[in-house]
């Protein structure tokens, strides 16, 4: 392992005790490569298709106020068949992170259903200075087979065109965490622990694979 790689890893390791220090943002990248796999040993087949940070109004947590406004689910990934469920995957690396407020929105999101979801998303569309961002996310639904997106024409408005989301695979969603221990309680969620992951990593012989494995032994305190 070269020098330079290693210190990342180590320094993910020592930073991670600062009280602000968000680890989880740092190492999701490091964790998506092996989700897919990690989601599969125990659900169904998946889809190569995961979108970080996917958005969700606040419109459709039910709120009044600041709509196009967002929360986020760290990862979404998508059945190979539609006969099973689109995954929400939350990653806490720490179990003191769970928070009920975060808890609530996910299970308010599967309540609401993937229509009511993506529906909403295009008022987030409409408001959002990253509209060649949120473009590419609705491409990203439209390759996973989920959606057939056409865009209209809004005279009315200074924007071009508005996206038309269809949905054309009526599908559930399945709550899923992956956290150090598995958190009691959280009905209606999948939950996955650094021992079931490490049950992945160990099978794996690279550096990547070798680092983080080691970095999720500290943080377990082996």
């Amino acid at each position: 392992m070269n020098k330079e790689y290693e210190s990342v890893f180590s320094r993910l390791t020592e930073w991670r005790n600062f009280p602000n220090y968000q680890l989880e943002r740092r190492l999701d990248i490091f964790i998506s490569l092996y989700v897919k796999e990690l989601l599969e040993a125990r659900l169904w087949p998946l889809r190569e298709i995961i979108i970080p940070e996917f958005p969700i109004s606040r419109k459709t947590l039910g709120e009044t106020v600041g709509l196009h406004k967002t929360v986020k689910v760290d990862y979404v990934l998508f059945p190979m068949d539609y006969k099973d469920p689109i995954v929400f995957l939350e990653l806490k690396t720490d179990n003191g992170s769970v928070r009920d407020e975060q808890i609530d929105y996910l299970v308010k999101a599967k309540q609401s259903g993937i229509k009511g979801i993506l529906n909403d998303l295009t008022l987030v569309y409409s408001k959002s200075k990253s509209k060649e961002k949120y473009t590419y996310l609705i491409n990203k639904l439209d390759e996973s087979g989920l959606t057939k997106t056409t865009w209209e024409k809004n005279k009315r408005s200074k924007i071009t065109s508005v996206p038309k989301i269809n949905v054309i695979q009526d599908t559930k969603i399945c709550l899923a965490i992956l956290s150090p221990f598995k958190p009691s309680g959280l009905d209606g969620f999948e939950k996955f622990d650094f021992n079931d992951f490490k049950n992945i990593l160990n099978g794996k012989d690279d550096e990547i694979s070798r680092s983080l494995n080691n970095i999720l032994n500290v943080i377990n305190g082996c």
